[in-house]
This record gives structure tokens, C-alpha cells and sequence, in this order.
């Protein structure tokens, strides 16, 4: 992710006259992408296999874990994946797990059994 470019000055207009929605269009390397993804810019083999990978995962019912340096640009990729799934209607929970210590991140992602700590109850 870190071979993004400065999408400020390739960023095209995204509507028609109409201002309706946004079309899909071709990305340097030629594959069609979807216009979630039409924002996301770079020409790097990496950059294409992580497209395709977030393609893939935007057409299943997956919950998915984007991890990278920072400001490569995680959160625009789960934007984009999160446009084109068929949960594109509901709220999208975008969870910085760094900020949150070890032990509760993986209670709150994986859950827990009663008693695993104290005020652990099951639901």
C-alpha cells in the first residue's frame, strides 16, 4: 500500500452529468474495478494483487483484518471493500486495534467464556 500516489491530482470526476452514481473503470494495469476501488491508485504489482484480494473479499460475507504501515491507506481499502459487499446498506465498524490493549481486543473480536476474567459474562 505504500505505492499509493497522491490521489488528489489523478482523482477523476466520479458522477455523470445526471450526478448519479459512479462507473466502474479500468486501472492502469487494465482490470476493471469496481467504482469503490476506482479512488485507490497505483501501478505496483502488490498494489494490483491487494485490489484483487479486497475484491474478493467485498463479494463474500467475511469479516476482514486489513494490516499495514501507517497511512497506507487501510481505511480507504475498507471503505472500498465495504461499498462493494452486500453489507453496503449497513453501518461499516472499523476498529483501530492498535489503540486497544491486547487482552480486550481479543475478548471484544473473539468473545469470551464466563469467568475468563473478572465481570466476564456470557450473553
Amino acid at each position: 500500500m505504500d505505492c499509493m500516489a497522491d490521489m488528489s491530482d489523478q482523482r477523476k470526476d466520479k458522477k455523470n452529468e445526471a450526478g448519479g452514481p459512479a462507473v466502474a473503470r479500468k486501472n492502469p494495469a487494465g482490470e476493471k474495478l469496481g467504482a469503490a476501488f476506482d479512488e485507490l491508485i497505483g501501478n505496483n504489482a502488490a498494489f494490483r494483487d491487494a485490489l484483487m484480494t479486497a475484491q474478493r473479499a467485498a463479494q463474500s460475507d467475511i469479516s476482514v483484518l486489513i494490516i499495514g504501515e501507517s497511512g497506507t491507506g487501510k481505511e480507504i481499502l475498507a471503505r472500498a471493500i465495504h461499498q462493494r459487499s452486500s453489507r453496503r446498506g449497513k453501518p461499516l465498524v472499523d476498529v483501530n486495534c492498535a489503540a486497544i490493549p491486547d487482552s480486550l481486543i481479543e475478548s471484544e473480536l473473539f468473545g469470551y467464556e464466563r469467568g475468563a476474567f473478572t465481570g466476564a459474562r456470557a450473553e
